[in-house]
């Protein structure tokens, strides 16, 4: 395999979370303590697949001892907002909205569009299926931030928001959508620091769509080929220079070394330009 198709390859992995892969054995009476190796962000403890706890841990930038927790079960009759820290959802998941359209990259890696009835920028969307049915109005775009049209969520009747936040400005969100008895669980992927914790957030998703099994499935097939992959590009002498940024307004804004980006191109076998520069 040549190098740049290695390094292509290796990139892929992780932004088409993984398509398609063989399914595992795995019993429903699993221990699930300490399956979560590599994101920092949340945890899942529990005595079997079907009644789990979620715990995610300061889910946006500057968060300090924030948490917070998240029972899933299907043997609950319904889901309940105990408070904006903690919830009982009731699984699976049926009807969901998304306030991220990176959410809807993990949704379809374990093929749920179906259950997606509502989104956070629709114009962003380029799962082909979604964009299908927000042509065909089965999805509807419920507005981002401080503009979410929430009369329009409690039309939808979701079983779940999945939410994320920049700021502490988020906790009025999720307050809001807790005194309308709208289940939230917020995800915090983009902060993590390392891509295969960044895809480890699956299996949040596997746990709220019932298919834990599929979601830890597919993580493992996605650590293994990207763990050789990496270890194939590493072994380049003839490291190719990669430059990435954002120019905005007469800035040039760039990630630092310990960004996930720039460790994904570092696995890839590339070597990053801002690699000096000691910050995320």
């Amino acid at each position: 395999m040549s190098r740049i198709t290695r390094f292509g390859s290796l990139i892929a992995i992780l932004f088409c979370l993984m398509g398609c892969s063989p399914e595992k054995n795995q019993s429903s009476d699993q221990n699930t303590s300490g399956l979560v190796h590599y994101a920092q962000g949340f945890s899942i403890s529990g005595k079997d697949i079907n009644n789990l706890k979620i715990t995610v841990r300061n889910p946006w930038q500057h968060a300090q001892n924030v948490q917070f927790t998240y029972f899933l079960s299907d043997t609950i009759k319904s889901s309940y907002v105990k408070d904006q820290f903690t919830t009982y959802i009731k699984t699976p998941v049926k009807r969901v909205i998304c306030l991220s359209t990176t959410h809807i990259g993990f949704i379809g890696s374990l093929q749920q569009e179906e259950s997606v009835c509502g989104v956070s920028g629709k114009g962003y969307v380029v799962n082909n299926k979604i964009r299908k049915h927000i042509s065909e109005n089965r999805v509807f775009d419920v507005g981002y931030d401080e503009n979410l049209n929430y009369e329009l969520i409690l039309q939808l009747k979701p079983d779940l928001v999945f939410a994320y936040g920049v700021s502490v400005s988020v906790t009025n969100m999720i307050r809001k959508l807790t005194e309308l008895k709208i289940p939230v669980i917020m995800i915090g992927e983009y902060l993590e620091e390392k891509p295969l914790a960044k895809m480890e957030w699956l299996k949040i998703f596997g746990a709220c769509y019932g298919t834990w099994d599929k979601a830890v499935s597919k993580f493992d097939s996605a650590e293994i080929r990207y763990n050789s992959l990496s270890k194939q590009a590493r072994q380049e002498t003839n490291r190719p220079n990669v430059l990435l940024g954002l120019p905005w307004m007469g800035n040039w804004y760039v990630s630092g070394s310990q960004s996930y980006i720039a460790r994904l191109i570092n696995a890839a076998g590339g070597k990053y330009i801002w690699d000096h520069l000691n910050f995320n």
